[in-house]
């Protein structure tokens, strides 16, 4: 599991300058990646129709391809969705060419989930929901626990996810 740093947005700290971008090292061997925010094109939405997402963190999943990729930030991006890449990458990945979006399945977001709910499920393994292709599907949660006036605050994501066993 990695924990990386979010873009500048504010002046909230563990931040850089979005022009400068930053170089996100995630190797091709982790599982989960835990991030303040999102990547480019993923769960990154604001209200005011613009993506608020990284670029350069969209690149770095892209390459890495883990199972899971947790983030939060865009409270208007909440909800969860497992992502199908293409199987050849480009030399400058991004979520307009490199997502497969006729494999990828929604689970959930804020226009579905039931305003009375305080914990949201989702199960990829071989019993649950549907199992996780590792290497060809990442699974994208947008946990941002603070919301909007109609709903003030977001269930919170309760992940069962199948990992390799350790050596």
């Amino acid at each position: 599991m990695q924990a990386l740093i979010p873009p500048s947005l504010g002046d909230w700290g563990f931040q850089y300058d979005p022009e400068m971008g930053h170089n996100f090292d995630i190797s091709d061997d982790v599982d989960v990646v835990i991030t303040h925010g999102p990547p480019r094109g993923i769960m990154d939405m604001t209200y005011s129709a613009e993506r608020a997402g990284c670029p350069q963190l969209f690149v770095a999943i892209a390459r890495s391809r883990p199972r899971m990729h947790y983030f939060g930030h865009i409270h208007e991006g909440w909800g969860a969705k497992v992502v199908a890449w293409r199987k050849m990458i480009n030399e400058k990945p991004s979520h307009l060419t490199d997502i497969d979006n006729g494999r990828s399945t929604l689970i959930d977001n804020l226009s579905r989930v039931s305003h009375d709910a305080r914990i949201h499920e989702a199960s990829l393994c071989e019993e649950g929901y549907t199992p996780l292709q590792a290497g060809s599907q990442t699974l994208f949660v947008n946990a941002a626990v603070e919301g909007t006036k109609e709903l003030p605050v977001q269930p919170l994501w309760l992940v069962d996810l199948e990992l390799p066993l350790s050596v």
